[in-house]
């Protein structure tokens, strides 16, 4: 893949990669947003010059699109990250 080839093209050596999935849950819509907004640098960027309206619209249509994800007041839904290794000798 991409980036086992460019930890090669790097000099690195026994280079693997592989995707990660597992599932999130978070405790409510609400602290998945805070948690997006706090770590999220794109989001927090976009956000930065956002007044508090536009912001809480942001959380709104947020809530709503991960509706299909709440069991029960839980937010519970499936990721993947692609990592990859490398030695350097």
């Amino acid at each position: 893949g991409i980036l086992k080839g460019l930890l090669e093209q790097a000099g690195l050596k026994g280079c693997v990669e592989a995707e990660v999935s597992s599932r999130v849950s978070f405790d409510s819509p609400d602290q998945h947003c805070n948690m997006l907004m706090d770590v999220t640098a794109p989001v927090t960027a976009a956000l930065s010059g956002a007044s508090p309206e536009q912001v809480q619209q942001v959380r709104s249509r947020l809530g709503e699109d991960l509706k299909g994800f709440l069991r029960g007041n839980r937010l519970d839904f499936p990721w993947a990250s692609w990592v990859a290794v490398g030695t350097k000798d």
